[in-house]
């Protein structure tokens, strides 16, 4: 897998450093091919931006569901398929990726959440 880097295969988990330590325990839980993972930004070891290329690659290929809580651009834009905005209360759904938003936001008239966003689920398309 191309992703973090990872200390070597034989080095014993008591010499490893926390991030390492979480970086081995990603890759192992991502072993087991969970049908959802749940990856959440503050909660990322250092080596393991889920916007990485290696990560990205993964990550597109992965046949469960990935939900990221993330402000990470690339990986908004190159991995993901569908964006839940959270905004005063309301889940707006987009299908497509960061750019695609972007420029929906940029079109759209109003404040956000007082206004219906058109995404192919709402409009019959």
């Amino acid at each position: 897998m191309d992703g973090p880097a990872l200390p070597a295969g034989e080095t014993p988990v008591a010499v490893l450093s926390g991030g390492e330590r979480r970086r081995v325990a990603l890759c192992r839980l991502l072993l087991t091919e969970p049908d959802i993972l749940l990856l959440e930004r503050a909660h990322q070891p250092p080596g393991c931006r889920i916007g990485s290329p290696g990560w990205s690659g993964h990550l597109q290929q992965y046949k469960g569901t990935v939900i990221a809580v993330t402000h990470d651009r690339y990986f908004l834009d190159n991995v993901a398929e569908w964006i839940l905005e959270l905004d005063r209360g309301f889940g707006i759904p987009w299908r497509g990726n960061y750019s695609s938003w972007l420029e929906q936001e940029e079109r759209s008239p109003g404040p956000r959440g007082e206004r219906r966003v058109e995404t192919p689920a709402h409009s019959g398309a």
